[in-house]
């Protein structure tokens, strides 16, 4: 994508049309496993919100991971379907998320142990 595809007019458009979407497949009777990486606090607050207006639970899962880890495993990436690079991941770091009331999950450990902790999350 261009170097403004990481805009913040961009990021917001983009996150606004994945709340909508997710909040017309939930008023639709289906669960919705809404991906991004939801780096600010309002980003999370919309998804959640999402789930609030359809009237189900929601359930959001941090993955958090030390910022060589990120670097590394963005360095070893090849065919992934995201096409952020190191300058996006820095910005992110430097912005830092802000407070995050979702279930924390160590995404250092082994991917046994992620993939259980995801699957049973505990608050």
């Amino acid at each position: 994508m261009p170097t403004g595809a990481y805009g913040q007019e961009t990021t917001e458009a983009i996150y606004a049309q994945l709340a909508e979407r997710a909040e017309a497949i939930l008023r639709n009777g289906w669960s919705v496993v809404a991906e991004a990486t939801f780096s600010t606090e309002r980003e999370r607050t919309r998804i959640e919100r999402c789930a609030e207006a359809a009237g189900v639970p929601f359930l959001g899962i941090w993955l958090d991971a030390e910022p060589a880890t990120l670097r590394s495993r963005l360095a070893q990436r090849r065919g992934d379907v995201s096409d952020a690079d190191a300058n996006v991941l820095e910005g992110q770091l430097q912005r830092g998320a802000g407070p995050i009331s979702w279930v924390r999950i160590n995404a250092e450990d082994d991917l046994d142990r992620i993939v259980r902790a995801v699957r049973l999350p505990s608050r």
